[in-house]
């Protein structure tokens, strides 16, 4: 596990796919805008799409195979840490799944918060997250953790 406090099921290929797919999920359009612009300027990540909260997180993750989620913490609808227990849990349930391939469960989670909260930190890491990273962050920062998590690392920063 890459994690002492993660769900997550199993240990992690080396390296990242050639491009990483990945997937905003935040009730702000601004906000979902703005990442997916970035990311789609990075060449070796697309964006596959963006949701403005965590219902159907599951079905999306099918239909879209990210190999990332930044997934916005505190949004209407699901509770986003259910959705990422919810995934963790599936992942599991298959046989011989790998995390970080594409399909519903396969999909790293890094959970993106307005707060820097030890407790969020923590909660996102128990629900089987592999990184947190703050919306206040730097837009290399915030690609960086995409690239440590789409490569089978967990990017926590200095939290964990």
């Amino acid at each position: 596990m890459p994690n002492s406090r993660s769900r997550n099921p199993t240990p992690a290929p080396a390296r990242a796919p050639a491009r990483i797919r990945v997937l905003c999920v935040d009730d702000s359009r601004d906000i979902t805008e703005q990442l997916g612009q970035c990311i789609a300027m990075q060449p070796d990540m697309e964006s596959v799409g963006s949701l403005s909260s965590a219902n159907n997180l599951r079905a999306e993750l099918e239909k879209l195979r990210p190999d990332v989620v930044l997934l916005d913490i505190a949004m209407p609808g699901v509770d986003p840490l259910e959705a990422v227990r919810e995934l963790t849990d599936a992942a599991r349930a298959v046989p011989g799944a790998s995390p970080g391939g594409s399909g519903c469960g396969a999909a790293r989670v890094i959970v993106f918060s307005g707060s820097g909260d030890k407790k969020a930190v923590v909660s996102a890491a128990d629900a089987g997250a592999w990184g947190f990273v703050c919306k206040d962050a730097e837009i290399p920062v915030i690609l960086g953790a995409i690239r440590e998590v789409a490569c089978g690392k967990v990017a926590f920063g200095r939290w964990l």
